[in-house]
């Protein structure tokens, strides 16, 4: 055999064994004090979506985070809402969806048009 034809075959076996992990993106995004509300959008095609919330000890008011999905075609519906106090944290676990969608979090204070918060969050969507 041919060194091209030996190689091919090699890398068909090594393609074959490795394992294919599933496709999954996290964002990460913060809301800080003059902010009223802050987005982090995951544009694709995931039916798992998930966020986690830390406020930070330097804000004045509790933080809403709202876990949205937005199947093709269709507006944002919200899927979870977490909060947190100042200084603590929260986690929406997993929501699971039967069709793949765009995730996204949005995060803002606790009173209307609040703009004294301090937070950071992650937004993940995996298959």
């Amino acid at each position: 055999m041919t060194k091209k034809i030996v190689a091919t075959i090699c890398a068909i076996i090594i393609l074959a064994v490795i394992p294919i992990s599933a496709s999954a993106e996290t964002t990460y995004f913060e809301l800080y004090k003059p902010e009223i509300s802050k987005t982090s959008t995951i544009l694709g095609l995931y039916k798992n979506g998930s966020a986690t919330l830390k406020t930070d000890t330097t804000s004045n008011d509790g933080v809403n985070l709202y876990l949205d999905y937005s199947i093709p075609g269709s507006g944002w519906k919200n899927a979870k809402h977490i909060f947190a106090e100042p200084r603590n944290s929260a986690t929406a676990g997993t929501f699971t969806i039967s069709q793949a969608s765009s995730w996204r979090g949005v995060m803002n204070s606790w009173w209307y048009n609040g703009k004294n918060c301090r937070a950071s969050g992650t937004v993940t969507a995996c298959n």
